[in-house]
């Protein structure tokens, strides 16, 4: 019998990592702490706790749905969302090997034109999904979906995160 956190029937087990920067994707060792430790509180955000176990159950249920909008490894993808689903929405871009863009709502809307111009640069793959707007019906339409443990492979050199800021915060 496998090892591992069941959840939605899926069994997530330990993921193949290497020292050497290869094949290597930073949310297994997530997965793997999630494994030896899933009552354990992942996030708290005021009456909001969530252990690990849920922490895995959403970021692959959300994981699922992006993959099912069209999201593919390398794609660029904007993010804007309430900071407490952002977290979500970006680890499961980066189980998918996607790089998420995250920005406030007021840099997206100030500086929209710039950040357009950043995922479309001809270096950067563009996301093939369809807007993703994330809120109460997204998740609610999360049940449509079945979860992945499929994690994407890679480099230490591929691209997973660009953070845009007006530069107002220092």
């Amino acid at each position: 019998m496998q090892q591992g956190i069941s959840v939605s029937g899926t069994i997530f087990k330990s993921y193949p990592h290497s020292r050497y920067g290869y094949e290597v994707n930073p949310i297994s060792r997530i997965f793997e702490f999630a494994l030896k430790n899933p009552s354990a509180i992942a996030i708290s955000s005021g009456s909001i706790d969530i252990t690990y176990e849920n922490l895995v159950e959403s970021v692959q249920l959300i994981t699922a749905s992006f993959i099912s909008s069209g999201v593919r490894q390398g794609n660029v993808v904007a993010v804007a969302t309430k900071p407490e689903f952002e977290c979500l929405a970006t680890l499961s871009l980066m189980q998918i090997g996607a790089v998420s863009l995250s920005a406030t709502e007021s840099v997206f809307k100030n500086y929209g034109k710039a950040i357009d111009q950043l995922i479309t640069d001809g270096s950067l793959p563009v996301a093939s999904a369809r807007q993703i707007t994330i809120n109460g019906d997204f998740f609610e339409d999360l049940g449509k979906h079945r979860a992945t443990s499929e994690t994407a492979k890679l480099k230490t050199t591929d691209l997973v995160r660009v953070v845009f800021s007006s530069g107002t915060t220092g």
